[in-house]
């Protein structure tokens, strides 16, 4: 535009010039709206059930390495097993540090799905590792109610 078609804009009925300005945006809106940051809470949480899934993936290894190694070995009557664990057999100890690997996992995904709610919960932060946080753990949750529930069958068809 040039002056010639804005020479009248600005005049008021008398002859005089308005005062009016338009008004500025507020702070940190200056036309673009704001970007959100991702949730911290919800990258832990998120990175915690990473490490949840992957502690009970070994948890999973060692446990059938070390059974496997005691089939192997033809010991699994209970006067073995239980001579064995006097003794410190190193083999004990592996399915032991396994169920210790697993109680572990199940706590960081307590843990991480703790910390997932309450990123979601958060305002003016992205919410996708949060919902991926909760996810996972949740997963890893409803898995470990789930193998409680075989072992709690099995032992009563009277497998175990």
């Amino acid at each position: 535009m040039n002056n010639d078609q804005n020479q009248y804009e600005n005049k008021t009925p008398d002859g005089g010039f308005s005062t009016f300005e338009p008004v500025p945006p507020p702070p940190g809106m200056h036309g673009a709206p704001e970007t959100l940051k991702h949730s911290g809470l919800g990258i832990a949480s998120f990175i915690i059930a990473l490490l949840a899934i992957l502690a009970a993936i070994v948890t999973v290894v060692l446990a059938v390495s070390f059974t496997a190694e005691f089939i192997n070995m033809g010991t699994l009557d209970p006067e073995s097993l239980e001579a064995q664990i006097l003794e410190g057999d190193s083999a004990i100890a592996g399915i032991m540090a396994a169920g210790l690997l697993f109680i572990v996992s199940i706590g960081l995904s307590v843990i991480g799905l703790i910390l997932g709610i309450v990123g979601a919960v958060m305002k003016n932060r992205k919410k996708v590792f949060s919902v991926l946080g909760i996810v996972l753990n949740a997963l890893i949750a409803v898995g470990v109610v789930v193998l409680v529930i075989i072992s709690m069958m099995a032992g009563a068809a009277g497998a175990i």
